[in-house]
């Protein structure tokens, strides 16, 4: 008896849904109703994919952020005077 009060406490959308199309059939008889269940899932369906392309976008951005980070990583790693670069040229303005 719980189990199924808390499978119905997760699906509330389809209690909802099933509720809607049963006062949909009650009003408008099954045009009503067909149409009420087309509409849910037309919706169902473009909320489904536009999760699916946030999804997307959200891995791409983070993998993007990875190849970021470790390029600066890299970057972060190098000497920051190699091979004594700065002193070669001191010395080159001096000689001249």
């Amino acid at each position: 008896m719980i189990g199924a009060l808390w499978w119905l406490l997760e699906h509330w959308w389809l209690v909802l849904g099933i509720a809607v199309v049963a006062a949909a059939w009650r009003i408008g008889g099954w045009r009503l109703a067909l149409a009420v269940v087309t509409l849910g899932l037309g919706w169902g369906v473009y909320a489904k994919g536009r999760r699916h392309g946030r999804d997307e976008i959200e891995r791409r951005d983070q993998a993007r952020r990875d190849q970021l980070k470790e390029r600066y990583d890299e970057i972060a790693d190098r000497p920051l005077d190699p091979g004594d670069a700065y002193g070669r040229l001191h010395d080159r303005a001096r000689d001249e």
